[in-house]
């Protein structure tokens, strides 16, 4: 957003997490970390070392007088050592993130008991003002922002923002520059918070026991009986749900196509075993607001957010999923089978399901039989394409 602001021209190079540690990006940040800078006076790391030299560059959004300056640098300096750490943290868990990398952090619930004095805090400077430093917009503003309405928008329940209204009107007032439209397109605000995707415990070897020495019998003693509140309170697990009998095994066949190279061979297989009823297909598409979608690697976001939702379910699903097209008009778009004839309570209880169409695919239809192999059989990044548009990202669902 500060480039944008500043009027500057620069490259966007969007990496995926598995290529922080490229040699590519470790020439510009030995740490293996984003966001870098690279300038023919010399690479940068570190967000704030990045945007004001950005701002000191242009000579623009850094405060009118020594001292608006001096609070500028305060301001950032208060994003580093008090927000960026604990919102990384919180709202990294609800995209799925942390869980992703395998990062040990406090749960969300301690990370908010530590966030909301913090907040309140922020609240009260902005009482009367319209920004952090003066009464222009300055990169303080802009760090500070790029902070609070993840947080805000996915992070924070109605009734936690109508106790911080001074934010509230903050982050509304920078919404309206054209800047954050850009890459956060038009706010949007819960109602309740989006939950975190547990991420699932690595399963232990089992190691053979070693051979024990006969021992007397040990009489056992009688287990205490759990009291009657803990039976009366406790959560029931959640029930799988029941389908109909079929021949197709999934997990065999997830394997068998993801790595049959004839794809005119794994089609064949997969019509040969589908049956409708038993298993249905479904054509999904993200419902996107004006501003979203417009930069691959923000979209990504958007597709790593679902994919984060789906690990109680992938037993069941199997498909593909993409971002497809041309910036500034990208789609996240998939092809979906699934167990049973209609989508499954687990599915329809994910929080985001509501931000896609699902349009049931009929596959007496051939228009809806070649929708899926086009779906299917294309997954080459920047050189193939479905339904005509360019592939930007490819994800198996399995």
């Amino acid at each position: 957003m500060v480039f944008d602001a500043l009027g500057l021209k620069y490259e966007n190079v969007s990496l995926d997490l598995s290529e922080l540690k490229s040699e590519k990006l470790l020439k510009v940040n030995p740490q293996g970390k984003a966001p870098s800078l690279e300038t023919p006076e010399g690479n940068l790391f570190e967000t704030t070392a990045i945007v004001t030299y950005a701002a000191r560059t242009a000579g623009k959004l850094l405060g009118d007088s020594p001292i608006e300056q001096a609070l500028v640098d305060q301001w950032l300096a208060y994003v580093d050592s008090e927000l960026s750490g604990l919102v990384g943290a919180l709202v990294g868990q609800i995209y799925g993130y942390v869980q992703l990398m395998g990062l040990k952090v406090p749960d969300v619930k301690t990370l908010k008991e530590q966030l909301l004095p913090k907040l309140t805090f922020l609240n009260s400077h902005l009482q009367g003002k319209e920004y952090f430093v003066g009464s222009k917009i300055t990169v303080a503003d802009y760090a500070l922002v790029s902070y609070l309405y993840g947080l805000f928008a996915f992070g924070l329940s109605d009734k936690e923002r109508q106790t911080l209204p001074n934010l509230v009107a903050f982050i509304e007032r920078l919404a309206q520059t054209a800047e954050f439209k850009k890459y956060y397109g038009r706010v949007r605000f819960g109602q309740a918070p989006l939950q975190a995707p547990k991420a699932e415990a690595p399963k232990k070897e089992e190691k053979p026991a070693p051979a024990k020495k006969e021992d007397k019998p040990k009489e056992e003693k009688p287990k205490a009986a759990k009291k009657d509140d803990e039976d009366e309170y406790a959560e029931p697990k959640p029930k799988d749900p029941v389908f109909p009998e079929t021949k197709l095994d999934l997990m065999n066949f997830k394997t068998f196509f993801v790595n049959e190279k004839d794809m005119d061979a794994a089609m064949a297989k997969f019509w040969e075993e589908y049956k409708e009823g038993e298993w249905s297909l479904w054509h999904l598409k993200y419902l996107k607001y004006p501003g979203e979608c417009e930069v691959v690697y923000r979209t990504n976001n958007l597709l790593r957010t679902f994919m984060s939702r789906l690990e109680n379910v992938k037993k069941w699903i199997f498909g593909t999923q993409f971002v497809l097209g041309d910036e500034p008009a990208l789609e996240v778009e998939g092809c979906w089978l699934m167990r049973g004839s209609e989508i499954m309570d687990p599915i329809k209880e994910i929080d985001v399901y509501d931000t896609y169409k699902w349009e049931k695919l009929d596959p007496t239809k051939q228009a809806d039989k070649d929708l899926v192999k086009d779906f299917w059989t294309h997954r080459k990044e920047d050189e193939e394409k479905v339904q005509g548009k360019t592939i930007r990202t490819f994800k198996w669902i399995k």
